[in-house]
């Protein structure tokens, strides 16, 4: 897990819950800057395995799992916010990206313990 990673969700929350608008689009910021290197990175590690006319194949894999990745939590969030309310809604989903985030280091973590990948960075 990257610096990005937790602080995009921490800093959106205190954002969010101390009302600062600034802070939540600092998050924002960090988050963009973020995602948008992780994703560049992982497209320009998988493209040159392939060749050139098995190409269409990856992007699109990456493609399909992508968004539904986004949209189907931004689904979920829509109908909660009637019964739970928009603030509820949005600090439990940073909470929850936060509890996902935490996930890929350990995860990394028990596969470096037994072998499995090289944890290198």
């Amino acid at each position: 897990m990257s610096w990005h990673d937790s602080a995009l969700p921490v800093t959106t929350e205190a954002g969010v819950a101390a009302g600062l608008l600034p802070l939540r689009w600092t998050g924002g910021i960090i988050g963009g800057v973020g995602f948008g290197a992780s994703f560049s990175g992982a497209i320009r590690t998988i493209i040159p395995l392939v060749r050139a006319d098995q190409r269409a194949g990856p992007f699109a894999a990456v493609h399909v799992v992508a968004h539904p990745g986004f949209g189907v939590p931004a689904i979920i969030a829509g109908l909660l916010i009637a019964p739970a309310g928009l603030l509820a809604t949005v600090l439990g989903h940073g909470a929850a990206v936060l509890a996902v985030a935490a996930l890929g280091p350990l995860a990394q973590y028990r596969f470096a313990a037994h072998g499995r990948i090289d944890a290198r960075p």
